[in-house]
């Protein structure tokens, strides 16, 4: 067999070329993102998951000074929808069911200056902790002015609320096409050691992102954080993974810049009334505003804030009865995620607007209190909670006695929350051994806030609660050692560090170990 040579052409490998890195940076620039976020808490069989999708405006406005423009951002959410809970468990209150009209559930709007070479996304987040935590993933557009190419890398620092760090950026890969070039990169946040006694703090922070070089705009986000919950909160693992992915893109010819810009700063000057409590100028910003530019993209932005001044009861115009409803609904919700994130500046929000729809609409709550609704008797009771009338801890303390848990812990955590000295001893004690565990602990909370330095059922009540250190549900076993904290004696005090003792390395013994540590402080 004779071989044949035959002469190949030599091969030229061709280098990766160096780009650029900016996101959207032009004027006039309109991107729309699709949004999804999957917030997954715990592991394994105890897992509970919810998942929420989207969508992120994006707009970036000329200004006549040289070398700024103006960002404009809107993200609209809807409600979160369950994917996943643990087989055999009930929400802890049970919420009516939100109005679909008033979707979406959640916009966040923000208006910026920005320069000729970085337009930061809008990072989502409905309490300002998962906002930071958020930030770690989606902060992520701030790129060298030198151009890079694969293999490229570079650091710089990271900060949000508390957590610190380095996110840590690489090109990944190019991809080439005859007129457009698409970059991937990763970026890995490196986080700083939490502060002294946090509870809470951010394990990781892993984001993939691809760019289009031509059009300086970001195609596509994938990342996922991992954090530690508070341990008042069960001290769990949770998982958030969001995307982003460009669904629109257009650019907008100056004219109609200059209009949509007017309007813009229309809606700037109602945002910003309702957050100083200016709520009379909001309103009538917000009529100017849906009047003058009905089919406005930001009209989203206008209908949230009036919906928000009326769950909040600081809208000039009555709530009907069903508006009620989805009012409080929403502030129990609200209440509900800045407990759970430690997020104290919106609990006192939330309790503001408790405390006006209390007075405002005190009558039209006390007769939900016989609605047929079990989740709806349950609301009433809660925003009770927030009133001023003694006669609302009688109504509350004949609550505790309804066949429904929900109406019975709803009841209780009112009573707690008002910490009245005129709360009836033997109902909140009878609360302590309930057959359900969510009563049990709002029970041992209203205990403890509730029964004053010289009443007589205070020696019974140490007594029970000692007895509820050893129950099996966590969260009475934290809501015990709080109440003891408040009306215990040195005994008792011991008898909350023998228990965190036996509990071993957990997340139960941690959370233990920081309420004998804050209430000695106390």
């Amino acid at each position: 067999m004779v071989g044949i040579l035959i002469p190949v052409a030599p091969i030229t490998v061709r280098a990766a070329p160096r780009v650029a890195l900016r996101h959207q940076i032009v004027p006039g620039s309109t991107v729309v993102y699709k949004v999804r976020i999957e917030t997954a808490r715990g592991t394994g069989a105890g897992e509970q998951t919810e998942i929420q999708t989207g969508k992120l405006t994006r707009v970036i406005f000329s200004e006549s000074k040289p070398g700024q423009s103006t960002c404009a951002q809107m993200l609209e959410l809807d409600w979160p929808v369950p994917a996943s809970a643990p087989a055999g468990t009930q929400p802890e209150r049970n919420v009516p069911a939100p109005d679909a009209a008033s979707s979406p559930a959640w916009v966040q709007f923000s208006l910026k200056r920005v320069g000729l070479e970085h337009a930061p996304l809008l990072v989502p987040g409905r309490t300002a902790w998962t906002r930071h935590v958020l930030s770690a993933v989606v902060d992520v557009t701030d790129f060298p002015r030198e151009k890079v190419t694969v293999g490229d890398g570079w650091d710089r620092p990271f900060q949000a609320g508390s957590i610190k760090g380095r996110h840590r950026c690489k090109v990944e890969a190019f991809e080439t096409t005859d007129a457009h070039i698409r970059v991937t990169l990763t970026v890995t946040t490196e986080v700083d050691p939490p502060p002294e006694r946090a509870s809470r703090h951010l394990v990781s922070a892993r984001s993939v992102v691809v760019f289009s070089v031509r059009d300086r705009e970001l195609l596509s986000l994938d990342g996922r954080a991992v954090w530690r919950e508070a341990d008042r909160a069960g001290g769990r693992e949770v998982t958030t993974r969001i995307t982003l992915s460009a669904d629109q893109r257009d650019r907008m010819p100056p004219g109609q810049q200059a209009t949509e810009r007017q309007a813009i700063r229309q809606l700037a000057q109602a945002v910003t009334a309702y957050q100083r409590e200016d709520y009379e100028y909001a309103s009538r910003m917000l009529q100017t505003f849906m009047k003058r530019w009905p089919q406005s993209r930001w009209r989203p932005v206008a209908e949230y804030i009036s919906r928000r001044m009326r769950s909040e009861g600081t809208s000039p115009e009555p709530l009907t009865a069903r508006e009620l409803k989805q009012a409080l609904a929403r502030q129990l919700t609200l209440w509900n995620l800045a407990e759970q994130d430690g997020d104290a500046a919106m609990l006192n929000r939330c309790r503001s607007a408790l405390s006006h729809l209390a007075q405002s609409s005190r009558p039209e709550i006390t007769r939900l209190l016989n609605d047929a609704d079990p989740g709806v008797r349950a609301l009433a009771c809660f925003a009770l909670g927030f009133g001023s009338a003694p006669a609302d801890v009688a109504l509350l303390l004949k609550a505790c006695q309804d066949a429904d848990a929900r109406v019975r812990r709803s009841a209780l955590e009112a009573l707690a929350i008002r910490a009245s000295p005129l709360a009836d001893a033997d109902t909140l004690l009878k609360g302590i051994s309930d057959d359900d565990p969510t009563v049990r602990q709002r029970a041992c909370e209203a205990v403890g806030a509730c029964l004053p330095d010289d009443s007589p059922h205070r020696s019974a009540a140490r007594a029970q609660l000692v007895d509820r250190l050893a129950d099996d549900s966590p969260e009475v076993v934290l809501a015990t050692a709080r109440a003891l904290m408040r009306i215990g004696s040195a005994g008792e005090i011991e008898k909350i560090k023998q228990t965190a003792e036996s509990a071993g390395p957990s997340p139960l013994q941690d959370a233990l170990r920081e309420i004998l540590s804050t209430g000695s402080e106390k």
